[in-house]
């Protein structure tokens, strides 16, 4: 069975020889020249990608390292206004504190002399209450003058 079916083929493949034996050689020529031109061709935009992919590789290098550069020098200012800003803040609270001290002391000190003046305001009243109450006590005074009296008193209360 393997015999005939041998015998066949190479039958048949002497009619195809016979009938189209110039026109296949001829198409298996240019059929080899295409396979030739594609290969060629083939291997021609394989090294053009390749070049295309090492230049876009190399461009993409170039950025990402301008960029690193570039947020380091970001970086670096903003550590450098955060460090400005730190030292403001802290100088702000050294003037703050200053100015609450000073605050403080002219206050005490301003209640200490309005004490004072309260102090020596008030005992002059008392010496005077303490005259006029003697002076009353050595004479006799109508109603008018001791009405007169106490509104003097209250006016300097006032």
């Amino acid at each position: 069975m393997k015999q005939e079916k041998n015998r066949e083929s190479e039958s048949l493949s002497r009619v195809k020889e016979i009938l189209f034996g110039d026109d296949l050689q001829n198409l298996a020529e240019r059929l080899k020249e295409i396979k030739n031109d594609y290969s060629s061709k083939l291997e021609e935009q394989n090294i053009h990608f390749a070049e295309a992919i090492d230049k876009l590789t190399l461009e993409t290098d170039t950025k990402n390292q301008s960029v690193s550069k570039l947020l380091e020098e970001q970086k670096k200012k903003a550590e450098t206004l955060t460090s400005q800003i730190d030292t403001r803040i802290k100088q702000l609270e050294k003037t703050i504190n200053a100015v609450q001290a000073k605050f403080e002391i002219r206050s005490k000190e301003f209640l200490q002399r309005a004490s004072e003046a309260a102090s020596v305001s008030t005992n002059a009243l008392k010496e005077e209450m303490i005259k006029s109450i003697d002076e009353l006590r050595n004479t006799k005074v109508d109603k008018s003058e001791m009405a007169e009296l106490f509104g003097m008193v209250i006016k300097k209360l006032k």
